[in-house]
């Protein structure tokens, strides 16, 4: 799944996009040296998008930010999504 997908018609620059689609494939990357990560895209590409909607142009900080968020939300069971 490519994050672009989420962000087609959107108002950011192609420079955005660049930091953005950085950010995703470096949390993915990041996520599967702990699980699969398959099922947790798309909620990784929002956390993500919402960080650039908020002005954050780090990939790094972005990746953290999204991956932190993502292993603090319960899953449909309640239970932490990973970690």
């Amino acid at each position: 799944m490519s994050v672009i997908q989420f962000i087609q018609g959107s108002a950011f620059s192609p420079e955005d996009v660049q930091v953005i689609v950085a950010a995703y494939e470096k949390a993915c990357a990041r996520l599967a040296q702990i699980e699969p990560v398959a099922g947790m895209e798309e909620t990784l590409a929002k956390k993500i998008i919402g960080l650039a909607e908020r002005g954050e142009r780090d990939p790094e900080a972005m990746c953290w930010r999204a991956l932190d968020a993502l292993s603090n939300a319960p899953d449909e069971t309640g239970d932490r999504r990973i970690g």
